[in-house]
């Protein structure tokens, strides 16, 4: 562990809904906003997320500040669930690990005890954010980038700006790529 963790801010605090779920509340954001949805193709498919600067550090078994029950438990997200959470839009990386295989379909049961051993799977991602927004799906074990819907359909032809379905943030200011980073934990 190095002072540098010590010094990391803390985990985003995830929260239900899209970032712009009314579309009164706020503009769309052109960019610091992390949005997670929970696309599983699998009935009752429940999975956690943890974003912070230093997300895989924390989950590798330096979480000397404690952040990791109360911050896993907030990123429980059953399936068609949507969660997301603001970042400073001069962050250059955002990390955001992935727990799937629930080993209960209970979020309060997964909420007991130590969130990162009741899943069966981790993965970790680097996202490189500065000026941008981060909108991702959860599918089959993975996490990728949206790619929104098109406003107009005219015979078939999408037209119009892509936006995220619920939130209505322009696809332009999203991320388009993420590393994947090994993720052992103790």
């Amino acid at each position: 562990m190095t002072a540098a963790a010590v010094r990391a801010a803390p985990p985003l605090v995830l929260q239900p809904g899209y970032a712009n779920e009314n579309g009164q509340a706020m503009h769309p954001p052109a960019a610091g906003m992390l949005e997670i949805v929970n696309k599983s193709v699998r009935h009752g498919e429940i999975i956690g997320v943890l974003a912070a600067t230093n997300a895989v550090e924390l989950v590798r078994g330096h979480d000397v500040m404690n952040y990791l029950p109360l911050h896993l438990g907030q990123g429980l997200m059953p399936d068609h669930t949507v969660m997301h959470a603001p970042f400073p839009t001069d962050l250059e990386v955002l990390e955001i690990v992935l727990f799937f295989g629930a080993k209960s379909s209970s979020v309060d049961v997964l909420k007991e005890g130590s969130v990162k051993e009741n899943f069966h799977h981790a993965k970790g991602y680097r996202v490189h954010c500065r000026g941008r927004n981060i909108l991702l799906k959860y599918k089959s074990g993975n996490l990728e980038p949206q790619r929104g819907a098109s406003s107009v359909s005219v015979l078939g032809a999408q037209l119009g700006a892509r936006k995220a379905l619920g939130s209505g943030i322009d696809m332009k200011t999203n991320v388009t790529t993420m590393e994947q980073i090994e993720l052992l934990m103790q």
